[in-house]
């Protein structure tokens, strides 16, 4: 289902979504609780916009939201030199011929997943955390650096519900397993 769900998102092209990048991918799947199916725009700002993409299986339904920055190529070097813990193992590699595939099956045209040092798209990760995680109901992802093709990926899990993902000495995004937390305390704690 996010498969389809990720298409239902690339209706979101042209020049205003080029160089987008996601900040926050929000991930449910369990029994019916919104009546709206397909894409909504949730909140929409100068450079900013949330969406939803909602599709029903039987009582069944999926439903990712996400958070995109428009018009911000995240970087592609090294900002901050944050070492990868100790506790972190290898998790993944994505070669630009996955990405590739990916972006052209999905429809997603946007300049950033393209090239030897194309950015791994966030839906893509999503994807592979979903192959990873046991419990896949809810889960969501809050970006912080991109992640570059053929780039190792660590797995850092914190506790059950909260895992840090590394590339290249930069943490790449937080994954939070369950209902999201309201404050850094309850992820730690």
């Amino acid at each position: 289902m996010l498969m389809d769900l990720a298409k239902q998102l690339t209706i979101l092209q042209g020049e205003q979504y080029s160089n987008s990048s996601i900040a926050k991918l929000h991930w449910q799947y369990g029994k019916n609780k919104y009546n709206e199916t397909g894409l909504s725009i949730l909140k929409k700002r100068h450079h900013f916009i949330k969406t939803a993409c909602t599709m029903k299986k039987g009582n069944m339904q999926a439903r990712l939201e996400t958070s995109l920055i428009l018009h911000c190529i995240p970087q592609r070097t090294v900002l901050n030199n944050t070492d990868i813990p100790v506790s972190a193992i290898f998790w993944r590699i994505f070669s630009p011929t996955e990405i590739t595939d990916f972006v052209q099956t999905m429809g997603d045209k946007n300049p950033i997943h393209k090239g030897p040092d194309a950015i791994i798209p966030g839906i893509l990760l999503l994807s592979e955390v979903l192959n990873t995680v046991i419990d896949s109901e809810d889960l969501t992802m809050r970006f912080y650096n991109a992640a570059l093709a053929g780039q190792s990926l660590y797995w850092n899990q914190l506790n059950k519900k909260h895992v840090e993902v590394y590339s290249k000495k930069r943490k790449v995004f937080d994954l939070i397993m369950g209902k999201p937390a309201k404050n850094r305390r309850d992820i730690d704690g």
